[in-house]
């Protein structure tokens, strides 16, 4: 398994919050999907396809006064067929600095052309 950490940053605008303020469950999900599948393909070295989402950990959902998300996707284990995925995000603002908002556990297998499984070397 290489050791690497994918990070992504996103800008936070009123089409990502709900009338209260907080951010969207389906573009704070595809954004850390994009970002965990990106860290699968680097570090097994193949198409993947993410089988599911584990220990969903919304630590906060309010974000007045962020402007950005960080989102770090790096593998944390790595089995024959499969890579486990840990995804963080962090709300960054000019005056609050930068706090963890959400983590996540995504596995993905490694798949060849035409979606079969294959190893991971």
């Amino acid at each position: 398994m290489k050791d690497i950490t994918v990070t992504q940053t996103r800008l936070i605008d009123k089409r990502n919050l709900d009338d209260d303020g907080r951010i969207s469950i389906i573009s704070l999900m595809n954004w850390i999907y994009e970002t965990a599948v990106i860290a699968a393909m680097q570090s097994c070295g193949s198409k993947v396809l993410v089988r599911n989402t584990d220990h969903h950990d919304f630590l906060c959902r309010f974000l007045s006064g962020c402007t950005f998300l960080e989102i770090n996707a790096k593998p944390v284990h790595t089995g024959e067929f499969s890579i486990e995925i840990q995804a963080d995000v962090f709300a960054r603002s000019s005056d609050h600095g930068k706090f963890l908002i959400h983590r996540t556990y995504l596995t993905a297998e490694a798949v060849d052309e035409k979606l079969h499984p294959i190893h991971i070397a």
